[in-house]
């Protein structure tokens, strides 16, 4: 599934970002890799293992890592075609899979994400004497 980007007059989602974390979610091809793993508690899930890491991935890019937080996605169409999801799972079952997992997904998740910066961050590194922009949050803590 392909995307394709216009400025047009048409009210935006305020996660419409999401769609390119889908493509780069498809091109690496996480989810696949997720779905061969055997959890004892979940032998035949009827949401993939990939789906849950979806969807989690997909709350935390728009800035709520919470389990909850997914409750409102589950009947918006955006995130889930974003992400490439047949169903979004419910927050207990985000919860429940991602406890059950306990780090079952770390390695995959790891490589995965060295092999997305290798293909992905050269277009993104500067050459010499370019400057670079860079978004920090600071906080003051007593």
């Amino acid at each position: 599934m392909g995307f394709d980007i216009e400025q047009g007059e048409e009210l935006l989602s305020s996660h419409s970002g999401v769609a390119l974390v889908g493509e780069i979610l498809a091109t690496i091809g996480l989810g696949k890799r997720l779905d061969k793993v055997a959890l004892p508690d979940h032998p035949s899930p009827e949401i993939s293992h990939g789906e849950v890491a979806k969807a989690m991935i997909g709350l935390i890019c728009v800035g709520k890592p919470d389990f909850d937080a997914i409750e409102p996605f589950r009947a918006d169409p955006l995130f889930s075609t974003a992400l490439g999801m047949e169903v979004v799972p419910s927050s207990p079952t985000l919860r429940q899979r991602l406890d059950s997992a306990k780090g079952a997904f770390d390695d995959i998740l790891l490589e995965e994400s060295a092999k997305m910066v290798r293909r992905f961050a050269p277009a993104l590194i500067p050459s010499e004497g370019e400057l670079v922009p860079i978004d920090i949050d600071a906080c003051l803590c007593p």
